[in-house]
């Protein structure tokens, strides 16, 4: 697990299994004011979010094929948590896999 300190009250779960895609998005969430949580599977992005005051969440940025826990899983866990994590998914993917990934999505309450 990397470092994980909250140095603001505004941070950004980003989970992905690509170090390169992780940084990309460091970089880009940082010149936006929030802090990045960097996770590399989704099972240590899901640890990530409900060891801290999930307020402080403003934004999940995941891959959907993540090692451990996939993104679908990864949202379905934190919706059957209870814990009201309403803040925005965004979901990445590479593949075009067609209408059962949308489909897959939007039953998660996603925008396709």
């Amino acid at each position: 697990m990397s470092d994980k300190k909250l140095k603001s009250n505004s941070c950004a779960v980003v989970a992905s299994a690509e170090a390169q895609t992780r940084e990309t998005l460091r970089i880009a969430l940082q010149t936006e004011g929030l802090e990045p949580l960097l996770c590399g599977d989704g099972a240590d992005a899901l640890e990530t979010i409900t060891d801290r005051d999930i307020t402080c969440v403003r934004m999940l940025v995941i891959e959907t094929f993540l090692p451990k826990t996939d993104g679908f899983d990864l949202v379905r866990k934190l919706e059957e948590s209870g814990n009201a994590f309403q803040s925005p998914v965004l979901m990445l993917t590479a593949r075009g896999e067609g209408k059962w990934r949308a489909g897959s999505i939007i039953r998660l309450r996603a925008d396709d």
